[in-house]
């Protein structure tokens, strides 16, 4: 439906989200502390979680 830019936007938007999950949270596991707060660790999660699925919906109908 969409053809190969919905393909190429699909893979953006995963890419996106799993930067989002893995990258953006602010956890103190690490030896530098973040200065983030919970409400946005929780905010960036949610966000890279629908953009995975959308980027994959997208590639799918692509």
């Amino acid at each position: 439906m969409f053809g190969i830019t919905g393909i190429i936007i699909g893979i953006i938007l995963i890419i996106l989200g799993i930067l989002f999950v893995v990258f953006l949270p602010g956890t103190s596991h690490g030896k530098l502390p973040t200065y983030q707060p919970q409400e946005f660790s929780i905010t960036f999660i949610v966000m890279g979680i629908i953009f995975i699925i959308i980027g994959a919906i997208l590639i799918f109908v692509g």
